[in-house]
């Protein structure tokens, strides 16, 4: 069993679409793997850092498998790994050195997260992965940086003492694990959207000019971005200008009209689910002890190049037309190495990369376009938008429905009496692989009448 196998298992049990259990998955890879893992090159790093935002109706449960990703980050603690970190020195120089890292990093992190001892005398390690308050403001932000900074060790070999000899990496980390993206995005947030958009590419500096406090730094930052929020919100997130074309073309948004699957009451967690949740537990231990370039086997490079070319000479040949998702597009090369690696170190700590992730990532991404653009229909005037929306609302892969269904329900649930804007989203659902179709006599008529379902 695969560890994405091992969470859709550890996941049955919730209501949450499939499309958004995988990309809690991705993300929760992501974070795991902070700044100390990049694809291309040491020149022009690519990390794997990542805004990836659900958005739907409420009571899907979007909530419910990021509390799940929560479980799981927040399991470890400050030092867990250290077994792991010095199993890779053999050199008993080299162990000390990852020792005494590690014990300067824990007081560093201590000041930031223990209790006070007038408040709780209970001693409170800070978190191995750290993770950012769901409200905040840019101001503590930018401390909440300064105070997550940790080193790892690597090696490196001295060819002049003709041995390893050990280096330490420095970098600053955080993730945010919002159940409500509102409550990071709010009414003059600029800032801090500024801000976000700054790191997206984890820079070695960040460098921002502010009125009250003249200039803010953050060294080798890096955030990761695993959201949730509902269509009312990305309207009024549009309308207040808190995010743009440069915000939409670094994002990721997951889209789904309706649960996977009705849940009354979360079950308790089998024994083969709380083995998964041990395995991914330890896998993400793993991967917390990673630092560097990975590879890539050979193919890749021409692989992705090829895909690139097609991608740019061929729009049309994209899963979406969709305007709403040209920014996106502008940026799909990046989100596809990012989501590549993400796929790869779900599965393995290797520092090698080959070919199939970047099949699947490509796949992935294609599948997720269809629907994407839904998420940002902010346009109460789209018609078409909001006809394809509720007939996606109404379909499911397991029951057909026809035409005289599809109209009765767009009128009953919108309101909308409109044939050319219905044919108009049955063609752009169907031609972009959304929705399928299949034929059934009719005896009283004896005609064929078309059936359609999610594809």
């Amino acid at each position: 069993m695969t560890n994405l196998e091992k969470w859709r298992s550890y996941t049955d049990g919730l209501p949450t679409p499939d499309r958004m259990i995988d990309w809690a998955f991705y993300s929760m890879i992501a974070s795991a793997l902070q700044r100390r893992v990049w694809l291309d090159s040491n020149n022009d790093p690519v990390f794997l850092s990542n805004y990836i935002f659900f958005v739907s109706p409420p009571g899907i449960g979007k909530t419910l498998v990021i509390n799940k990703v929560e479980e799981i980050l927040r399991h470890w603690k400050h030092g867990d790994n250290q077994s792991l970190l010095e199993a890779k020195f053999s050199d008993t120089t080299h162990k000390a050195v990852v020792e005494g890292i590690i014990e300067r990093d824990g007081k560093v992190a201590d000041k930031a997260t223990l209790k006070s001892s007038q408040e709780d005398s209970e001693i409170v390690r800070p978190y191995l992965i750290p993770i950012a308050a769901d409200a905040t403001t840019y101001e503590a932000l930018v401390l909440n940086f300064g105070k997550c900074y940790r080193r790892i060790n690597f090696k490196i070999y001295n060819a002049k003492a003709e041995k390893d000899i050990i280096q330490v990496y420095g970098h600053s980390s955080l993730c945010f694990l919002l159940k409500e993206l509102g409550s990071l995005l709010r009414k003059r947030t600029n800032d801090t959207v500024t801000l976000l958009l700054g790191l997206y590419d984890c820079p070695t500096d960040y460098e921002y000019d502010t009125v009250t406090r003249e200039k803010d730094r953050i060294r080798k930052g890096c955030l990761n971005i695993l959201g949730a929020t509902n269509p009312e919100f990305m309207n009024e997130i549009f309308n207040e200008k808190l995010i743009d074309p440069a915000f939409l073309s670094r994002s990721i948004f997951v889209y789904a009209s309706k649960n996977r699957k009705p849940v009354s009451k979360i079950q308790p967690l089998s024994k083969e689910q709380l083995d998964c949740q041990n395995d991914l537990k330890q896998h993400v231990l793993k991967l917390t002890t990673l630092y560097g370039l990975v590879e890539y086997d050979p193919g890749v490079d021409e692989l992705v190049h090829e895909w690139f070319i097609k991608h740019e000479e061929q729009p049309h040949l994209r899963a979406s037309q969709s305007p709403k998702l040209q920014h996106y597009y502008s940026r799909k090369l990046l989100h596809l190495k990012k989501l590549a690696g993400m796929i790869h170190f779900g599965e393995t700590c290797e520092m090698k990369i080959g070919l199939e992730p970047f099949r699947k990532a490509i796949d992935v991404l294609n599948k997720e376009e269809k629907f994407m653009h839904l998420a940002l229909t902010l346009d109460a005037k789209d018609k078409g938008a909001i006809v394809s929306k509720a007939i996606l609302e109404a379909l499911t892969p397991d029951k057909e429905l026809n035409k005289v269904d599809l109209v009765m329900h767009l009128y009953q649930a919108h309101g909308i009496q409109d044939n050319k804007a219905y044919e108009d989203a049955m063609t752009f659902l169907y031609d972009t692989g959304q929705i399928r179709c299949s034929s059934i006599l009719d005896e009283v008529t004896g005609q064929d009448v078309t059936y359609w379902r999610l594809k």
